[in-house]
């Protein structure tokens, strides 16, 4: 044969590359802006030690198309004379409800000119053109949750009480704003008891029940690295 296969060389790197890769090191008691609005008996079992399954090389480089959407934005307002600062900057803050304390941790995408917290989304083409805010909080209240969580979590002189979700659609590299408000009744009487109840379960060494209606085959949980824990089914290869 005159020439290379070059995709599956690609995928048995990444196979090696995930067989020996440290999965993330969970810090009890601390919780992370991005999985927030995720699946409380999910964050349960991530603070209990149970181990997450790991993920194969196809599914990978899709949660890898995030990172370079994320660094092609970065570079769109750069170019556009815009300031980026504070890229993957961990903001901390602690909270004490009821003698049940938790850390709440936001690590950011952009800080912009020094004071709008952003944060980049990649989208598909079917979900950019249904995008508006009240689209969001329905169907992907677990941004609107990070975004507030930034808002509330990083402090610092100058810091806006605006944040934005800018999405990026893969396809035909269409942009979309969405800007959100510092809400913090939402995050001290909604977000803030939501992590309080996951923590005092997890100090009880109990499993929160799943949220109501979910399935061994709601696409959620076909998704969920904690499937073989929650449902002694292994997670479904995504196609």
């Amino acid at each position: 044969m005159g020439h290379p296969k070059v995709v599956p060389v690609i995928m048995e790197h990444m196979t090696k590359e995930l067989e020996t890769e440290h999965p993330y090191q969970v810090i009890r008691s601390s919780y992370r802006a991005s999985e927030i609005g995720k699946c409380p008996r999910y964050q349960a079992y991530k603070q209990l030690g149970f181990k997450q399954e790991k993920i194969n090389a196809q599914l990978s480089l899709l949660f890898r198309m995030g990172h370079i959407v994320e660094e092609e934005v970065v570079g769109l307002l750069r170019r556009s004379g815009f300031v980026v600062t504070n890229q993957q900057h961990v903001g901390c803050k602690t909270f004490k409800v009821d003698r049940t304390t938790i850390n709440v941790t936001a690590s950011l995408d952009i800080l912009l000119d020094g004071k709008y917290i952003m944060d980049a989304k990649s989208t598909n083409f079917f979900t950019f053109k249904y995008l508006t805010k009240d689209y969001i909080l329905k169907k992907y209240k677990t941004y609107y949750d990070q975004i507030q969580t930034y808002l509330n979590v990083v402090e610092g002189p100058g810091i806006s009480e605006w944040g934005c979700l800018l999405f990026y659609e893969k396809m035909t590299s269409r942009l979309a704003e969405f800007w959100f408000k510092r809400d913090k009744h939402y995050f001290e009487n909604d977000i803030i008891p939501r992590l309080i109840k996951i923590e005092k379960a997890v100090l009880q060494r109990k499993i929160i029940p799943r949220p109501k209606g979910f399935t061994s085959s709601t696409q959620d949980c076909e998704r969920c690295p904690m499937r073989l824990p929650c449902w002694k089914k292994p997670m479904k290869v995504r196609d």
